[in-house]
């Protein structure tokens, strides 16, 4: 069963991306803003969305009001960051710098498996992720020979009980049990879900 969270993460880009606007000629009923990628290097991100902002002010005698201030700016739309994250531009940059810094501890894994770790409340737990597999039942069998499941199963699994086989443990069900839980699955990226 696919969860929305999962369909989102799944259709979401590899950047991070936010589309930046000034308020007052959104207002006016004109969009002049631009989309830019963002590093997760905060002094790099808010140089580049500076540059959009000056570019914008260079305009100024083509838009709507050419006297207005123009110094309210948000994220109108986003890629690459949770729905319902808002139109903060600051929040944007953090976020982004969160997801750099998981990538520099986790290795180079698509941004959409970091989004998952980071959560809606911004807090990256980098104890949940629990590693790529081929399938859930690769994920269960792993976690058998592990002894997650208790002693005496890891036992079996790596046949160290006499009598018994590995092949009376059924991984497949196993991993179909695990992925009712608390465990998530993003292109074959496991971890727990704690949010």
């Amino acid at each position: 069963m696919t969860t929305s969270r999962q369909k989102e993460l799944e259709s979401s880009t590899d950047e991070i991306r936010v589309f930046v606007e000034c308020y007052q000629c959104y207002n006016a009923g004109e969009i002049r803003g631009e989309w830019v990628t963002l590093e997760g290097d905060p002094d790099t991100d808010n140089e580049a969305i500076d540059a959009v902002r000056e570019r914008h002010l260079a305009k100024r005698d083509r838009l709507a009001d050419p006297e207005g201030l123009h110094e309210e700016w948000g994220a109108f739309d986003h890629e690459g960051l949770p729905t319902g994250f808002g139109e903060s531009l600051f929040l944007a940059v953090d976020y982004a710098e969160k997801v750099g810094e998981l990538r520099d501890q986790w290795g180079d894994l698509p941004t959409r498996v970091l989004t998952e770790a980071i959560g809606d409340d911004m807090d990256p737990e980098t104890d949940i992720y629990l590693g790529e597999f081929d399938s859930w039942s690769d994920l269960a069998e792993q976690w058998a020979d592990s002894d997650y499941y208790g002693e005496d199963i890891g036992k079996v699994s790596r046949g160290e009980v006499e009598g018994f086989s590995s092949s009376y443990l059924d991984y497949e069900t196993m991993g179909r049990d695990l992925s009712f839980g608390s465990i998530s699955e993003i292109d074959g990226h496991y971890f727990e879900r704690t949010h």
